[in-house]
């Protein structure tokens, strides 16, 4: 087994750390081409430079002027959103998510916020799918206790060569049981220094903040394939229908402010039709609706939901 098949085992979630300007970003991208030629495909918020941009990229400093680059293969894609994220990792069954900056979107300091909870989350399902899972953060404190303490495989700081060329050292995760703590506890041990990592030809925005937009709730999403019981053989057929329907209530939850009813006049707006025509599908049973004290129609959101689920407008 080659070094990068232990590296990207299914299942691994490995935490690429270092400060700012080290080049985290630039040794992950490189692994990742190495990864591409092993017949990986990279999922990942990480975006390219276009092919005409590359010369003023250059010129600003921003890639290497002296570096001939290749474009984005087809399989390292940026996917701007977590059910975009989830639903590729669907598809292949040798994945790589890389999440760059994910400090920027969670943090241990706010260990309850919204935004760590969900990167939590992405972990734990990631991880269910069977997909490695590589995080690049600016200090340890950064990666959201779970990841860090209970999930880490391996951890690599990035080391600056007197050259300005990069080394990256890898430590893999050894789980004991602490017995002043009464609970495991994890420990990095030395695994690997990979020596002298080239600039990637790989021309990936370097000035791209990061950071995914979460369009789905990671905690609920883990939480129904819990509670289904759905298996590790069936979950790859199931997840999708699941997906596309908590997207479609979560946008639909944004619209209504998370109201339990909504009007005519919101049910017209999603469905791109008529007040008139909203009547007419209650009169012919298309929708059901219940009226309020002023006589107004008020529809069920759940049902609502459904039936743009069923006509294909999410």
């Amino acid at each position: 087994m080659s070094f990068w098949d232990v590296y990207f085992e299914d299942g691994n979630v490995n935490i690429i750390i270092a400060p700012p300007k080290k080049g985290k970003t630039n040794v992950a991208v490189d692994m990742c081409g190495h990864a591409l030629d092993h017949g990986y495909d990279v999922l990942s918020n990480i975006m390219f430079f276009d092919e005409d941009d590359i010369p003023e990229a250059k010129k600003l400093g921003w890639l290497n002027p002296r570096i001939q680059y290749r474009m984005q293969p087809e399989n390292f894609k940026t996917l701007p959103t977590a059910s975009e994220l989830i639903l590729e990792s669907i598809k292949s069954k040798k994945n790589i998510v890389v999440v760059d900056e994910a400090g920027i979107s969670a943090s241990s300091y706010r260990s309850q916020s919204y935004s760590s909870v969900q990167m939590r989350f992405l972990g734990f399902t990631i991880r269910k799918l069977g997909s490695c899972l590589i995080v690049i953060a600016q200090s340890k404190s950064s990666v959201v206790p779970d990841l860090r303490r209970h999930l880490t495989t391996f951890e690599s700081r990035i080391i600056r060569n007197q050259d300005d060329s990069r080394s990256i050292e890898i430590m893999k995760s050894n789980h004991y049981f602490n017995t002043d703590k009464n609970d495991y506890d994890i420990e990095m041990l030395h695994w690997d220094t990979l020596h002298n990592i080239p600039s990637t030809d790989l021309a990936y925005d370097t000035r791209h903040p990061g950071g995914f937009r979460w369009d789905l709730d990671l905690q609920e999403l883990y939480n129904t394939i819990a509670e289904r019981k759905i298996s590790s053989v069936k979950i790859r057929k199931q997840l999708p229908g699941i997906i596309h329907h908590m997207v479609t209530e979560m946008k639909i939850d944004e619209y209504l402010k998370k109201r339990k009813f909504m009007r005519s006049g919101s049910v017209a707006e999603i469905f791109k039709i008529t007040p008139q025509t909203v009547r007419n599908w209650v009169e012919n049973g298309t929708l059901n609706a219940i009226k309020d004290d002023k006589n107004n129609y008020l529809f069920s959101r759940s049902e609502v939901v459904n039936k743009a689920v069923e006509m294909g407008l999410f």
